[in-house]
């Protein structure tokens, strides 16, 4: 789902992800007899089974140490796989108020800093490993292939295993997606516009073949 990032007690910086694409992975992985740990944003409505791990968090900052959390564990505890299919801020006020901010004549200045790249930070770290595979979402606006040039983007420069491109048009707020496969070994495929459960398994299927 999507992050809050505050700008005062009352007011926050965020997107229209629902989060029902993180919801649909957790549960067809776990139907597939994963153990799944599911961290998401305040936002996201979830039911999923009560054997799934549920986290939530507000910040990407709260995301980034839950996922090292559970990414840098013990070595028997150690994920097979990390899908990212939140909608990360890539940035968040750079100074929060501690009061609500007073509406006035003048306009008020929000200055915005980058947020760290979760994903790419667990690539850089992974190295020449395999394990966890790792598994990114990218979302876009424009036409086909600026998404899977995108996607092919992200592959080298997050050292990931498999991204998930798919349209804001295609995928917000609603119970359907369309995406685009493409992976570390050159494979690309595209599903159809189908349920997020559907689209989930397919993405199960393609992390599978890797």
């Amino acid at each position: 789902g999507a992050r809050r990032e505050p700008i005062d007690p009352v007011r926050f910086v965020s997107n229209r992800s629902s989060g029902k694409m993180g919801v649909a992975l957790a549960r067809e992985a776990f139907r597939r007899g994963a153990d799944v740990t599911l961290i998401f944003g305040v936002g996201a409505k979830v039911r999923v089974p009560t054997p799934i791990k549920c986290v939530v968090v507000n910040t990407a900052l709260e995301m980034r140490e839950a996922v090292n959390e559970h990414v840098h564990t013990s070595e028997s505890h150690k994920p097979d796989v990390v899908i990212m299919a939140a909608a990360v801020a890539d940035y968040r006020p750079s100074s929060v108020r501690d009061q609500k901010i007073k509406k006035s004549g003048k306009v008020p200045q929000i200055g915005l800093t980058k947020n760290p790249d979760i994903l790419q930070e667990l690539g850089v770290e992974r190295g020449e490993e395999r394990r966890p595979v790792l598994v990114g979402f990218s979302v876009e606006t424009g036409e086909i292939d600026e998404l899977l040039q995108d996607a092919r983007s992200k592959l080298n420069d997050k050292k990931v295993d498999l991204i998930v491109g798919n349209f804001a048009s295609d995928a917000f707020d609603l119970d359907t997606n369309r995406v685009w496969l493409v992976d570390r070994s050159g494979r690309q495929e595209e599903v159809a516009l189908s349920y997020k459960s559907r689209v989930a398994n397919r993405v199960l299927d393609a992390i599978l073949r890797l």
